[in-house]
């Protein structure tokens, strides 16, 4: 757990200082000015995250003064910096594993993918836990030629992907979780980032909504297997294409064993793919550019 009490540590200190700097900001008369670069308002993922381009009102809203610090730091410590441009804007918004299209345009982190969800309007948050990537000190040929997979098992298809590589010697899959008596024969130690890395193929599952590890994974020299993404967050899972960002594998994992010796013996397209994943992921490295980006979105809101 090392490293998730570090980002933690490192985003109250990151916060902290934006804060001293914004309260100094306000002392002197020097808030921090809309986007206006050109490059940002003509982007076109800003109208991806932000679907609808029809005018609205927004009834019953909340302004930036209503949110806490305290609560949902994840969130917040993130949308405090994005709204400081806003500070009297109405809106609505929804934090946590968002599954649903709300019926009014809303700030969320995450919504389902199709051409029914105008109204999730995405923003780049809780960035500390799903933005962190890692150096990969191995190179593809270095890795153990296997997958893995670890993660907490509360949803059906997680522990049907575990019963799919339970006899399959090039699965390294394990539930973390173990207070479930079903999941006692797949409970496996936590692994970390870099311990993970140490494999060709890693896993990618949603758990409540998206999939929490997709963005390290991809930024990795490993190669990342999943089912086709059913939900978003900012990383705009949506826009990823299989066979050039990721292996897809079957809703049911049938195809698990077939797609594994197919891309295990075609090494150039294996790199490939993970070339691919490393450019994709490169586009969200910069943090300050994000969030200039989330606040061109919420300037169209």
């Amino acid at each position: 757990m090392k490293t998730l009490r570090t980002n933690k540590l490192r985003s109250n200190l990151s916060f902290i200082t934006w804060l001293a700097g914004y309260f100094a900001r306000q002392l002197f008369g020097a808030r921090q000015q809309v986007p206006q670069d050109p490059a940002l308002i003509q982007d076109p993922r800003i109208d991806y995250w932000f679907k609808r381009n029809t005018r609205f009102d927004v009834k019953d809203g909340s302004t930036i003064h209503d949110i806490p610090y305290t609560r949902k730091t994840g969130y917040n410590f993130d949308f405090y910096r994005l709204m400081e441009p806003f500070p009297k804007l109405k809106f609505h918004h929804l934090w946590g594993d968002i599954k649903h299209v709300p019926d009014e345009p809303t700030f969320v982190r995450s919504r389902p993918i199709g051409d029914h969800n105008q109204n999730s309007v995405l923003l780049p948050l809780n960035t500390r836990r799903l933005f962190e990537t890692y150096p990969d000190p191995y190179s593809f040929e270095q890795k153990i030629p296997m997958i893995v997979w670890r993660g907490a098992v509360y949803k059906k298809h997680r522990e049907d992907l575990l019963a799919a590589g339970d006899q399959l010697s090039f699965c390294d899959f394990g539930a973390t979780n173990r207070e479930n008596p079903k999941l006692q024969q797949w409970v496996r130690p936590w692994m970390t980032p870099l311990e993970q890395m140490r494999y060709r193929f890693i896993f990618v599952i949603e758990g409540n909504d998206i999939a929490s590890n997709i963005q390290w994974a991809m930024a990795s020299n490993s190669v990342c297997m999943m089912r086709k993404p059913r939900f978003e967050s900012w990383f705009a899972e949506g826009l990823l294409q299989p066979g050039v960002h990721y292996i897809q594998i079957a809703d049911n994992f049938s195809d698990l064993e077939e797609k594994f010796r197919y891309y295990a013996e075609h090494i150039e397209e294996t790199l490939k793919i993970i070339t691919n994943a490393n450019q994709y992921v490169a586009q969200f490295k910069d943090l300050r550019h994000q969030y200039a980006l989330g606040q061109t979105v919420i300037q169209k809101y």
